[in-house]
């Protein structure tokens, strides 16, 4: 676990407009899925999104969070045409054109076995995401998922084969479920243990 860290990131305002907000009041007080894709515009990460619209309401009760979220290491701007070409209504998007937020995600706190961010330059693209998952609640990261990747020849980086299996809806509602489960036992151990300090 740990705390979302401190940065801003760019957003369009209804004037279309660039500006800036601190990524951890997205998260405060809220329980929050997000989404990280490698590109906006990559038909892997299009279809990708557009599975999780689709199946929104699904995957929002199974994590049992308020909001999901889609982080975009891209220009506010390309990300809002992306979103509009996608028709999403209920997905809200981080654009990070910085990756501000992403490189603190990877380099403080090591989310996704320390590569959250991948070098896509054989795809003729700079930097994205590891298609992954977190949850967080109150700020606080509590869970990610990510696709299988090859350790042991960090395959992550100019990877050749877009891998969509782990983060398909149907497979993270299993995952959120499960979490969730583990979570009200976990809670109700807690609430069976007896304070050693206590008196008798």
């Amino acid at each position: 676990m740990f705390e979302i860290p401190e940065c801003e990131v760019f957003f369009l305002n209804t004037k279309k407009k660039v500006t800036r907000k601190p990524v951890y009041n997205l998260f405060k007080g809220k329980s929050i899925l997000v989404l990280g894709v490698s590109s906006p515009f990559n038909p892997t990460d299009t279809q990708m999104v557009k599975d999780w619209e689709k199946s929104y309401e699904d995957i929002k009760a199974a994590g049992n969070v308020d909001e999901i979220y889609v982080l975009v290491i891209a220009s506010p701007y390309v990300v809002d045409a992306w979103f509009k070409s996608m028709k999403i209504k209920k997905l809200k998007p981080i654009p990070d054109g910085n990756a501000a937020f992403a490189l603190r995600l990877e380099d403080t706190f090591g989310l996704s076995s320390g590569t959250y961010i991948v070098r896509r330059w054989d795809k003729g693209e700079n930097h994205g995401c590891w298609r992954s998952a977190w949850i967080a609640e109150d700020a606080i990261v509590l869970k990610n998922w990510e696709e299988e990747w090859d350790l042991a020849n960090d395959k992550r980086h100019n990877f050749s084969d877009e891998l969509y299996n782990e983060m398909k809806p149907e497979n993270m509602i299993v995952n959120l479920k499960d979490r969730n489960q583990k979570s009200r036992i976990d809670e109700a151990n807690a609430s069976t243990l007896i304070d050693p300090a206590a008196p008798a």
